[in-house]
């Protein structure tokens, strides 16, 4: 962590590229939508950590979920808005991190079920056929909300 921190806070206008960097590289990890957000949110605390600013460092995030996110099943503006309701709260723990996205994700995802997704068009026929993506990681984020270790 100290070798990411030294790293950020070498030029301000490398931070966008370095987001877009490290969830392009953590995209084969991130398949649900509530692992995006918490990527997302946890490069977000390390560069509030090494000293930018809320409103800095998510002006660099928000062109990194883009870019990263743009190919992503997952609804990009929907991540967007996840992002910076968690940068909210940093610095803060694993547990309210995620606490907060379980939240949010109960109250803004589209649920069926157990299962969610970022977006849903039932009844359109032009998307007949296509669904959502649908994630059914919540019990995940929730236990991450409760661990201690």
């Amino acid at each position: 962590c100290v070798c990411v921190c030294v790293y950020l806070r070498a030029y301000h206008g490398y931070l966008g590229a370095i987001f877009t960097g490290v969830l392009k590289n953590g995209l084969p990890f991130t398949d649900s939508w509530a692992a995006q957000i918490l990527s997302a949110a946890a490069w977000l605390h390390v560069a509030i950590l090494s000293g930018y600013g809320r409103a800095e460092a998510m002006r660099a995030m928000h062109k990194g979920v883009y870019r990263a996110y743009a190919t992503s099943p997952h609804d990009v503006q929907a991540t967007v808005k996840a992002v910076y309701s968690v940068s909210y709260i940093l610095p803060a723990t694993r547990q309210t991190v995620a606490q907060h996205i379980a939240r949010w994700l109960r109250k803004h995802a589209y649920w069926e079920g157990g299962q969610y997704s970022s977006w849903y068009a039932p009844g359109f026929v032009a998307l007949q056929g296509v669904t959502g993506c649908w994630c059914s990681d919540m019990p995940c984020v929730e236990l991450l909300g409760t661990e201690n270790s």
